[in-house]
């Protein structure tokens, strides 16, 4: 038995979270733009991300509709896609941001060896 509450609320917040993310995406692409063409790219991603929150509270809806007692497989399984979808995404940002993070923490070694050395040959 599907717990209508729960869906409700799903319902309510990702629809929520899905305009958010659009807005802040579109933001985000605008000034990223702005920076370099290369920054908008994660503004869209938001957009991206915000549309699959929008479309799965969609099916949620849709699977609020139903009457008791109907097979819900389909829309269920539509509402996983969809949140598979984001949620992919989302672990997709992760991984980057994980090596972004680790690549900037080797510049910044590296830098600052050159200066330490730079400074050590000046002394």
């Amino acid at each position: 038995m599907i717990n209508r509450e729960n869906l409700a609320g799903m319902s309510t917040w990702a629809g929520f979270c899905g305009i958010m993310y659009i807005i802040l995406g579109a933001l985000n692409a605008i000034v990223g733009v702005f920076a370099f063409i290369i920054g908008a790219i994660p503004g869209i991603l938001m957009i991206l991300m915000g549309i699959k929150l929008r479309a799965a509270k969609t099916q949620i809806d849709l699977l609020q509709m139903q009457p008791e007692g109907t097979d819900t497989a389909v829309s269920l399984n539509a509402i996983f896609y969809e949140m598979k979808g984001f949620l992919q995404m989302q672990g997709i940002i992760f991984i980057l941001a994980l090596i972004f993070m680790l690549i900037g923490l080797l510049i910044m070694m590296f830098v600052g060896i050159g200066a330490l050395s730079f400074l050590h040959a000046l002394s």
